[in-house]
């Protein structure tokens, strides 16, 4: 019944055979009765501020008109995190969180028409949606989840488990140096427009972040590009190696060319700090799209020395 629609996945998100999973994990957590069912997932959307796009989902359904797209990253806001269903599809799938992501957002509007007859989201579970969702439920369960069989063993040794692992971990904080951070910082990716430094092989390097859509230079790159900066100039014979990525949320032709945009405006940025346009290389990379663990960490610039 979503044929058409699971080779439209399979095709646009690259997903392959794995695109019928990732339509029947939805549908079971759209279907959820210990969530609410539809309302209650519907809702959810509803408490982020996305109301105007669900209802229009509903629209939809009942006469005909075209639904609201909702952004990949909104999508993101709403079901992922952790025990999300985008972190859950990414584990049982071994697909990434920004393919994920953008198949979600693909596909949440255009299964409401199964889901909700007429605009109508009630608790009933069409008879054709529950035997296409089979048993996905139980892969949108937490992974390694104990059996009860044996859970008395287990709670008899349980206490010297602890013991042994507690013993291990202070041995080796005692016994083991700290090894060197290969980083400059520990900030987190930023959501939007950022950068942070980092050190790759004894060099500095350097990760531009960039909000949607955009290839314009965070205020933060002055401050975290000073190192790589120092060291260029210091070392004539270094190149600074810059290469382009985006989310998957465009096609692949305007993902291709916010890559290189976003590449070009990071060597602009360096030459106006001083930096030769002779050491500033350009380098398309095999991969440019969803290569990050989600979508704002797939809209980046990546500089690396190389001599």
């Amino acid at each position: 019944m979503f044929d058409s629609l699971i080779a439209e996945l399979a095709t646009r998100f690259g997903l392959g055979d794995k695109a019928r999973d990732l339509l029947r994990m939805l549908l079971a957590a759209m279907t959820d009765a210990g969530r609410g069912g539809l309302i209650g997932f519907i809702e959810r959307f509803r408490r982020a501020g996305f109301g105007d796009v669900a209802q229009s989902w509903l629209s939809a359904s009942a006469d005909g008109t075209p639904p609201l797209a909702l952004d990949a990253v909104h999508v993101e806001q709403v079901l992922g995190g952790p025990g999300g269903l985008i972190g859950q599809i990414t584990h049982r799938l071994g697909l990434s969180a920004a393919t994920v992501t953008s198949a979600l957002a693909y596909a949440l509007p255009r299964v409401m028409d199964q889901l909700a007859p007429a605009g109508k989201a009630t608790g009933a579970v069409p008879s054709a949606v529950h035997a296409f969702i089979g048993n996905a439920a139980r892969m949108l369960e937490p992974a390694g989840a104990a059996p009860a069989s044996g859970g008395n063993r287990l709670m008899k040794w349980l206490p010297w488990l602890v013991i042994a692992v507690a013993c291990a971990f202070l041995f080796s904080h005692c016994t083991k140096p700290k090894p060197a951070d290969s980083t400059a910082n520990a900030a987190a990716i930023p959501v939007g427009a950022g950068a942070l430094s980092s050190m790759v092989d004894g060099q500095p390097a350097l990760k531009v972040y960039f909000d949607t859509g955009k290839a314009e230079i965070s205020t933060e790159f002055s401050d975290r590009s000073q190192a790589l900066v120092a060291y260029l100039k210091a070392h004539a014979d270094a190149k600074a190696v810059i290469s382009g990525y985006s989310d998957p949320t465009g096609s692949a032709a305007a993902n291709a060319q916010m890559s290189r945009l976003r590449a070009e405006a990071v060597a602009a940025a360096l030459q106006a700090a001083g930096v030769p346009a002779s050491s500033v290389v350009l380098e398309k990379p095999t991969d440019i799209t969803g290569t990050g663990d989600t979508l704002a960490e797939s809209r980046r610039v990546e500089v690396v020395v190389r001599k």
